[in-house]
């Protein structure tokens, strides 16, 4: 936790453990961020990290998951009327940012999130 602490404060925000956002109610904020491998394909893809009354406290949450595109977590805060961002954002984002790098070029976003989905 003291890595993502330390990001939370360059960012002016908070970092929380699993712990504290289920035992402390009054933690609420703006977005819930998920890097935690809880939810992704294999044994642990019906699990959320949180519960749903964690995800309530929030109005936004993202999921760094991308495979299965509609993690459990994910699908709580829709079925919360919450905003949801998946995985696939930050991988397709990740990718563009390596494509304008390496080639200096403007990354083409549609082809790779096509691509990207027809592999998913």
């Amino acid at each position: 936790l003291s890595k993502a602490e330390t990001l939370a404060k360059e960012l002016g925000c908070l970092a929380k453990s699993l712990e504290d956002l289920e035992g402390d109610k009054s933690i609420t904020g703006s977005v819930l961020i998920n890097t935690t491998s809880v939810g992704m394909s294999g044994p642990n893809v019906d699990k959320a990290p949180v519960s749903a009354g964690v995800v309530a406290r929030f109005d936004l949450v993202f999921d760094a998951i991308y495979n299965p595109l509609k993690t459990k977590l994910l699908g709580m805060a829709e079925e919360g009327g919450k905003t949801t961002v998946s995985g696939v954002e930050m991988f397709i984002g990740q990718a563009a940012e390596q494509f304008k790098q390496f080639t200096g070029a403007e990354p083409p976003l549609d082809l790779m999130r096509e691509k990207v989905m027809e592999r998913l």
